[in-house]
């Protein structure tokens, strides 16, 4: 039994309170005692018999039949006479969130929440509430389904089985997208393929345009004179985000900025310094 409800305004005044007052006073009378009853509970489904409106309210059963019909219409809430059991629809929501905006996966609600749902008697409404709420009170296996209001669960398994084989594939194809953005004939492919892989291991993954980048700057150092694969095995090496030419002997510091590099002996003076202006500009973005 609960200690209290919470009960707005508008209840009285807002868009269903004027609709409620338009179905007459019995109605609304019925309607505060769904929110308010002691048989209630904050989901808003629990076992409400009809003699327990009689006693409750001075409704006679046959008003309270027809009371029911009239929230069911208006879609306030859902009665089924064989069960007994009342869903009040949006209950919940009032009862338990603030402006109608999902609980955090840590609230100690949820939790609560989830334990009463999964412990709740079989009723006719347990889908109807999974269905409506499990976005908001973070629920994870529905209870309740039958043919006529969902996929039966061999069907629902094999919609995840192939949502999860469709993640699968595309996480697959990633790899095989990116090292298909016209590699150049002149760039070591092993070694490339490590560096990508090497860039996913240190949490720094390329992205399409960071790989183009990567690819402008290795043409322009191989121009220079320099070793394309010994440039990416030198930064897989040594992990390194970025590609520097390596200095003679040495693999395990980088040579700085690469604009800075002496370039090949044999490289023309003025094919040089344009091949020093394109490192720079591209050292000014990282890949």
């Amino acid at each position: 039994m609960r200690d209290y409800a919470k009960i707005s305004p508008a209840f009285w005044t807002g868009m269903t309170g004027r609709q409620l007052r338009s179905l007459g006073p019995e109605c609304q009378l019925l309607a505060l005692y769904l929110i308010t009853c002691h048989h209630a509970n904050m989901l808003g489904l629990y076992y409400l018999p009809l003699a327990y409106i009689s006693a409750d309210t001075g409704l006679t059963t046959e008003g309270a039949c027809k009371g029911l019909q009239r929230l069911y219409e208006a879609g306030f809430c859902k009665y089924d006479a064989p069960s007994e059991w009342v869903f009040v629809i949006e209950m919940a929501r009032f009862q338990v969130l603030k402006d109608g905006e999902p609980l955090d996966t840590k609230d100690k609600r949820v939790l609560g929440i989830r334990k009463d749902y999964a412990t709740m008697p079989t009723n006719p409404f347990l889908f109807d509430f999974f269905d409506k709420y499990h976005h908001l009170f973070h629920l994870e296996s529905p209870r309740g389904i039958s043919p006529l209001q969902a996929p039966s669960k061999s069907l629902r398994s094999q919609e995840q089985e192939q949502e999860q084989e469709q993640k699968q594939e595309e996480k697959a194809k990633k790899p095989a997208a990116s090292a298909a953005i016209d590699l150049p004939d002149w760039l070591p492919i092993e070694s490339w393929l490590a560096f990508v892989e090497m860039r996913k291991k240190i949490k720094k993954p390329m992205t399409d345009r960071a790989m183009q980048l990567a690819i402008r700057k290795l043409d322009a150092m191989r121009i220079g004179g320099h070793d394309v694969a010994a440039i990416l095995d030198n930064s897989v090496l040594n992990g390194w985000q970025d590609l520097w030419p390596p200095r003679a002997g040495d693999v395990s510091t980088p040579a700085g900025n690469v604009g800075s590099q002496a370039l090949a002996p044999s490289v023309d003076p003025k094919r040089a310094d344009a091949i020093r202006r394109t490192l720079a500009e591209l050292d000014g973005g990282k890949c």
